[in-house]
């Protein structure tokens, strides 16, 4: 019987989304006897029109008893996934789900019968599914998910660690990594002496910001960008305003886990991360960061932070950030699913 993972091969550069996947792949054939089954994204209408291929491809590669995961959504479109599902379940093939993102919850304009019970009637043609967090696994488990599911907690994010250890900065110093251009609640921050906050991603137009403490720093390939994010610590927000979490956006935090979460700690920085999001238990829990209720509050709960409570965030983001590296939350969480389908 074999274990395999279907990796699909995307062309994006500098893009979280396709590391993130990378990096389960990478985990699984390095380091858990996974073998890869690959496929290529469709990159046009009659690529998807072609669709029976790439499920005769994969079908080319199992046989009963196989146990494969998929990691969804794999943006093959519902209806060939749901057709491959189909086809895996037909020939006693064991179905792992590891769940990246829930589209239907942060795209707007979908048409109405594309919803979460939607998506969980194909989730649930799958044995087990493991869920980025605990509020993510309540949700679907509302809209009608039944198999067993098992919590991620933080997605890793393999890469070398720093060649030198981090070390205070007199003026604190605040990283902020993603797209920039749907990002306007950075427009609407206060100008503060209190921190100077680094900018980096895809920012088109001009790209000066009003608050002088403000820097666009450009895009980074996602293996190099640790380099650039200077020591201090690593924002995580989203939506469209700095006071909460708001919009579809801000609503997505609440059941996601943001891969730039893994970035900052995987790089080594303590972070600041909302309230509501559904990684600030993970935060809380593993001391590695600051819980704030709106982007107001960044200079006075920076400023708030003992020397003792910094020392003890970035020893402890240095430990998670070192974990995080060597795909420890991929492997336990795979191997959970697997103790499962015994």
């Amino acid at each position: 019987m074999q274990k395999l993972v279907l990796d699909v091969v995307y062309d994006e550069k500098n893009n979280a989304g396709s590391k993130a996947k990378a990096d389960v792949s990478s985990i699984l054939t390095e380091q858990m006897g996974f073998s890869q089954v690959q496929a290529h994204e469709f990159k046009s209408m009659a690529d998807k029109l072609k669709g029976i291929k790439m499920v005769h491809e994969v079908m080319q590669t199992v046989q009963s008893g196989d146990t494969i995961l998929i990691q969804y959504p794999t943006y093959f479109g519902h209806f060939w996934e749901q057709q491959l599902f189909k086809k895996l379940k037909q020939r006693q093939v064991k179905i792992i789900i590891l769940l990246h993102d829930l589209d239907v919850l942060r795209q707007d304009n979908l048409p109405k019968y594309k919803n979460i019970e939607w998506v969980v009637k194909l989730l649930n043609l799958s044995d087990v599914i493991i869920v980025p967090n605990h509020e993510m696994g309540d949700l679907l488990k509302q809209h009608g998910l039944t198999i067993p599911q098992i919590d991620l907690g933080i997605y890793d994010y393999l890469q070398p660690a720093l060649s030198k250890p981090r070390n205070e900065e007199s003026t604190p110093c605040v990283s902020f990594a993603g797209n920039l251009n749907k990002s306007t609640f950075l427009h609407d921050l206060p100008e503060s002496p209190a921190y100077q906050l680094y900018l980096y991603g895809m920012l088109d137009g001009d790209n000066s910001f009003k608050q002088h403490n403000v820097h666009y720093q450009g895009i980074f390939p996602p293996d190099v960008l640790k380099d650039q994010l200077p020591d201090g610590y690593g924002l995580v927000w989203d939506g469209s305003s700095s006071n909460d979490l708001s919009g579809k956006a801000g609503n997505y935090l609440r059941y996601n886990n943001p891969h730039k979460t893994s970035l900052y700690l995987s790089s080594g920085l303590p972070v600041i991360v909302p309230k509501d999001a559904a990684i600030a238990s993970f935060v809380v829990e593993n001391h590695v960061g600051i819980i704030i209720s709106g982007l107001d509050e960044l200079a006075t709960k920076i400023n708030a932070v003992s020397q003792d409570q910094k020392a003890e965030m970035a020893l402890n983001a240095a430990q998670v950030g070192k974990q995080l590296r060597a795909g420890k939350y991929t492997r336990s969480a795979v191997a959970k699913a697997l103790n499962t389908l015994k």
